[in-house]
Formats: C-alpha cells, structure tokens, sequence
C-alpha cells in the first residue's frame, strides 16, 4: 500500500484497550489521517459495538471531511461495517478490509 498524497486520502482506525485500577477494561478507537498524523477522533469507553464506530464516523466526515479510504486489520462487527460502507458513498476499503466486511474475516493490513 502506498503512502497517501494529501490528507483525508487515508484514515487508519486501531483500537487500544487498558483498565483501571479495579481492573474494569476500557477500550479506545482512534481514528488518524495516515498522511498528517493528524488524530481525527478518540472514542472511549468499555464497550465500543459496530453500530457506534459506524455512528461516530458519520459524525466526524459530517463534521470534518471524508476520507477516500479507510484501513484496518480490527475485527469491526462485520454487518455494521458493511451496511456503514454502502451507506457512505465514496469511502473505499482497501481489499483486506473489504473481503473482511463481506466474510467476516480479519486479514492483516
């Protein structure tokens, strides 16, 4: 995969995960432009569903920009995934991510 030319052409979403000191896990989705290193959004809480992560995207391309791709190798509720992308038009998956929202499984980037 080649670097991206100009921002909002590629975001990178990851999730990270710690707990706190009674040992309750939290987890964090980060959503950055892979060209600015720019961090587009932080989302945290215990519990992180397709439906949310597909509900905070839309919000931030609605409040920020759109990018042209979107890259992962997180399992990210297959059915939610899919029907966000064919929702958003012009957001492309790259392959891996592709394949994974069609057949639910992962492949890493």
């Amino acid at each position: 995969m080649s670097a991206p030319s100009r921002p909002d052409q590629r975001w990178s979403l990851d999730f990270v995960w710690d707990s706190i000191s009674d040992g309750r896990r939290f987890r964090i989705l980060t959503i950055v432009d892979d060209r600015t290193g720019e961090c587009k959004e932080l989302m945290a809480d215990s519990s992180l569903s397709g439906v949310r992560v597909a509900r905070e995207l839309d919000q931030l391309i609605w409040s920020r920009s759109r990018p042209t791709t979107i890259v992962s190798d997180n399992v990210l509720c297959r059915e939610n995934l899919s029907a966000w992308v064919s929702r958003s038009c012009g957001v492309r998956l790259p392959g891996h991510l592709e394949r994974f929202a069609q057949t639910g499984s992962a492949v890493k980037k």
